[in-house]
């Protein structure tokens, strides 16, 4: 997830006005990593996407989008939060699943 990475960060980047926080005003370094993702991944002679169906490729590049756009620090306490309230409200859920153990 981190392909291209330079050793900067999105604070230093959006306080510097680093080109690239111009191009990506959110989630910078991780909408350039997956612009660089979506190169490689498109690109006839390497990647992958020119043998998807397509009717996967939406869901697909969802999916990839979704998982490396979470890997920015700034925003895994919303994360994490949002994952507690899952887990607590199917907590229930386990307990009504027939196995008498």
């Amino acid at each position: 997830h981190d392909a291209g990475h330079f050793r900067l960060n999105n604070a230093f980047l959006k306080n510097s006005k680093h080109t690239l926080a111009k191009k990506y005003p959110e989630s910078v370094l991780e909408n350039f990593h997956l612009g660089l993702v979506f190169e490689l991944l498109e690109d006839p002679d390497v990647g992958i996407v020119p043998f998807l169906p397509a009717t996967d490729l939406a869901r697909f590049r969802a999916l990839l989008s979704a998982l490396i756009l979470a890997t920015d620090m700034s925003k895994h306490m919303g994360l994490f939060k949002e994952l507690q309230r899952w887990v607590g409200e199917n907590d229930g859920a386990r307990d009504g699943d027939g196995d008498d153990d």
